[in-house]
């Protein structure tokens, strides 16, 4: 497979790497050229920002999650009928697992896709320390291929000339663009990040302001030239990815503010199983009557708590559609909703739902990273003694009511804890899981609900 190709990279985390790429993805798609976008870790609310600006749902390259295998077959089944595919990376460049150890990092992935890098550099109160900078980056992993440069947060043009004359005396990699320092360009963050597209987050004229810098500062030519010039890739013999089959049963998925955390491609399995996927808003709207099963994924119940409370008539018919061995899967923010309270961050208590014995309570420690999952008892999505990898992203706290029958035993590297609350064919579960790292997961869910 040849698809040009581009990594967008940077020095280290907001840095405007971000922007950077919705910048590149909406001015492409002004082109005229289809940008598949992807971001590499397990984030969801970048992914739904590119979607917003590309129109094309952005996708999760995890080599942590994921084979080298798995996210060539992710990339090439996204991809395909794209002009370009924009890959945003995370944090800085080499930031992985750990310290020694590239797996999920954004240099693994190019390596992995091949795909040349463009470094973002904040270069606010700097000049030739740049070059110095950028020339490490450069060198420091040889099979990483550093083709461009991105100087962000530019004083004005003296500052630029200076930049442009130190990094092109001893840099390879040239400067392909630039933006000048613009306080209306910062995007607004929370506890979890950005602020996900659900809550329309991008502003048109934030959008064109941005677009206003980069159509006229980026050397567009060069950067189309970098991502041809990726070479092709090998594809793997056997998709993950197979014709969706005819619909035998449907879901209803939490779809709103409140939950907005799916990576796409679980949700593309469940359908290529043969799932019907309906969406549905858990803060106004009643279990679709059609639904054989419900997903509620991550995102923000604490913020919306009162309005998840205020739907008593949903509240009560998941506790007892729980009770009656419906299929039932809430992941992160989806376990605090199956649970019976939520307390928010000021202290006030929401009711759930009451499917779970226990109850949940915002904290300001952030519990984040990847864990390895051994499965101790089957689930409604995984036989017992099998393996999963996930990811843990959270700042709540659960306290039981009752003794808790868990089916997961997460290892996060350190420290060995349990996790995957089981009842019947509900489960709940802090980890976010990438389907991709193991297919029966979605082929099971939807077997479940049939």
């Amino acid at each position: 497979m040849n698809i040009p190709r581009l990594v967008i990279a940077g020095t280290h985390s907001g840095v405007g790497k971000t922007s950077v790429t919705l910048g590149i993805l909406a001015r492409l798609r002004r082109m005229g050229l289809a940008a598949q976008p992807f971001k590499v870790g397990p984030d969801f609310i970048d992914p739904s920002l590119h979607t917003t600006v590309s129109g094309r749902y952005s996708r999760n390259l995890d080599s942590f999650l994921n084979t080298d295998a798995v996210n060539r077959d992710i990339f090439s089944h996204a991809a395909a009928g794209s002009d370009v595919a924009i890959i945003e990376g995370a944090m800085g460049l080499f930031d992985g697992y750990s310290g020694i150890d590239e797996r999920g990092s954004s240099a693994h992935m190019a390596k992995i896709l091949k795909a040349p890098v463009i470094l973002v550099v904040d270069a606010s109160s700097s000049c030739r320390s740049m070059a110095a900078l950028v020339k490490g980056f450069e060198s420091f992993d040889s099979k990483v291929r550093l083709a461009g440069v991105f100087l962000n947060n530019v004083a004005g043009k003296r500052h630029l000339a200076w930049l442009k004359e130190a990094i092109s005396q001893d840099v390879k990699a040239e400067v392909v663009g630039y933006a000048f320092t613009d306080p209306k360009l910062h995007l607004v963050e929370r506890h979890l990040g950005l602020i996900p597209a659900a809550e329309k987050s991008l502003p048109k004229e934030w959008m064109a302001r941005l677009d206003r810098q980069l159509q006229k500062q980026v050397n567009w030519p060069k950067v189309l030239q970098i991502a041809r010039s990726a070479p092709a890739i090998a594809m793997p013999k056997r998709s993950l990815f197979p014709e969706p089959m005819r619909a035998r049963t449907a879901i209803a998925v939490a779809r709103d503010a409140a939950f907005c955390f799916y990576y796409q491609d679980n949700l593309d399995l469940l359908r290529a199983y043969g799932a019907e996927l309906i969406p549905f808003s858990p803060m106004k709207e009643p279990l679709p009557k059609e639904a054989k099963g419900v997903y509620f994924g991550g995102g923000y119940p604490e913020i919306w708590a009162k309005e998840l409370a205020g739907n008593k008539s949903l509240r009560n018919d998941i506790a007892a559609k729980a009770n009656a061995g419906f299929p039932i899967y809430g992941e992160c923010g989806g376990l605090m909703y199956l649970g019976k309270t939520l307390r928010d961050f000021k202290g006030k208590i929401h009711a759930m739902a009451g499917a779970l014995p226990y109850k949940t309570e915002m904290s300001r420690r952030l519990k984040l990273g990847y864990v390895d999952a051994s499965i101790q008892r089957e689930n409604l999505l995984s036989d017992a003694d099998t393996r999963l990898t996930a990811h843990v992203f959270h700042f709540s706290d659960l306290k039981p009511a009752a003794p808790l029958r868990y089916s997961y035993r997460l290892d996060d590297g350190e420290n060995r804890f349990p996790d995957g609350i089981a009842f019947k064919n509900t489960l709940a579960s802090y980890c976010h899981l990438h389907f991709a790292s193991q297919p029966d997961i979605a082929k099971k869910f939807v077997e479940a609900c049939v």
